[in-house]
């Protein structure tokens, strides 16, 4: 891989889910689906694929480490209102189902799309 300093995560080892939020931040991009992968000391694991399974069939690929200002293992994906994802990294983990956009309530009062946080580590 092209990433130097960083050993790539154990076959033997998933990715697993460690917990998902909601989270309610005006200032998030609108329906965002934010991923973070961790490697067991807790280091942010870059050009891990993650699969987001599209409703009505097909999927789409992104990978972790684009984003080094926010962590290595971070990558986000744009929802779109309405539908539900299904998702899975590297093919090596649960597959984590029935993800869509939480609905926030703004300081007026007004709903806007939220977004949702997964955190991925290894055992």
């Amino acid at each position: 891989s092209g990433y130097r300093g960083h050993r790539c995560p154990t076959q033997g080892n998933p990715f697993y889910l460690q917990d998902r939020k909601e989270v309610c931040n005006p200032k998030l991009t609108q329906g965002l689906l934010m991923v973070f992968v961790k490697d067991v000391q807790g280091n942010g694991v870059p050009g891990i694929q993650i699969e987001v399974s599209l409703p009505g069939g097909g999927s789409e690929t992104f990978y972790t480490g684009f984003y080094p200002e926010v962590d290595l293992g971070y990558a986000d994906y744009v929802m779109t209102v309405g539908m539900t994802y299904n998702l899975r990294i590297s093919g090596n983990s649960d597959l984590v189902m029935g993800i869509s956009i939480p609905e926030c309530i703004n300081d007026e009062g007004e709903p806007y799309p939220g977004a949702i946080r997964l955190n991925f580590t290894q055992p």
